[in-house]
């Protein structure tokens, strides 16, 4: 069973998330600060997830229902409380209401929304039945907001260069490749780009297969060693004093009186 609380457009799925789970269908407040601050430095947008468990079926069909009802009202108010807080801070946040195994239920999630980086919890069994089905870095927290195992923020920005790392290293061993066998088969290559008919747009197929290979090598050793392109600054549009045409004050027409062509009153 899924609920979803507010809309999601393209270009917010597209952002990457922080998935936030509480305690049953509440949000303390040390979890939504901590989730706030924390997606306010990163720059992503939040998901709250509210994971309800399922009835047991020796109780009747409309207990259940009722049961499931109660925690559903419960979750939309402690989330309509995250999403004010997160607001304040001019950050996304969406709430979903999924009853079922938590671990399961992250797994289905992160498989639907690919920019999910991390869950962030308060719950020790939420984080270990995680752990056990989705391929994705689980932090618990203190209801303090105190992360039990250590600093987020570092652990992210690890896992980051590491990724960076791998990604700069798997693009220069494939441009590497690509060069070595384009060279080490000159007479080869020669003869198929030359054969006349389809074989006329090979060239232009390596071509681009070389440059997305070396663009991308060079574009993460950029990275890596901490160089990035300058923002370009938004040139200020100087305000313009509105100057009013001065009107010309008309002349008062005057009434003459004449006697004679030589007297005027």
């Amino acid at each position: 069973m899924q609920i979803k609380a507010g809309k999601v457009n393209a270009a917010e799925k597209d952002r990457r998330k922080i998935l936030v789970i509480g305690q049953e269908d509440r949000f303390s407040h040390g979890l939504m600060d901590y989730a706030i601050t924390l997606a306010d430095r990163l720059g992503y947008d939040l998901l709250a997830l509210s994971v309800g468990i399922l009835g047991d079926e020796r109780y009747s069909q409309s207990y259940q229902l009722n049961q499931n009802e109660r925690f559903s009202l419960g979750a939309i108010e402690s989330a309509a409380v995250f999403r004010q807080r997160a607001r304040q801070k001019k950050i996304v946040c969406e709430h979903e209401i999924r009853f079922g195994d938590a671990g399961r239920i992250v797994e289905n999630i992160h498989h639907q929304i690919k920019r999910i980086e991390f869950v962030v919890t308060e719950s020790k069994v939420i984080e270990e039945t995680i752990a056990s089905y989705a391929n994705i870095p689980v932090f618990c927290i203190n209801s303090n907001g105190q992360n039990r195992g250590g600093n987020i923020m570092a652990n992210v920005e690890t896992k980051s260069k590491k990724m960076l790392f791998a990604q700069t290293v798997g693009y220069g061993l494939l441009t590497v490749g690509l060069y070595a066998a384009v060279f080490s088969n000159a007479g080869v290559v020669m003869k198929l780009f030359t054969q006349g008919g389809w074989s006329a747009a090979l060239p232009i197929a390596t071509v681009f297969v070389f440059s997305f290979a070396h663009g991308a090598f060079a574009s993460n050793l950029w990275s890596l060693l901490g160089i990035s392109a300058r923002k370009a600054e938004q040139p200020r549009v100087a305000e313009r004093k509105v100057v009013q045409p001065r009107v010309s004050a008309r002349k008062r027409p005057r009434v003459y009186a004449h006697i004679n062509n030589y007297h005027n009153i």
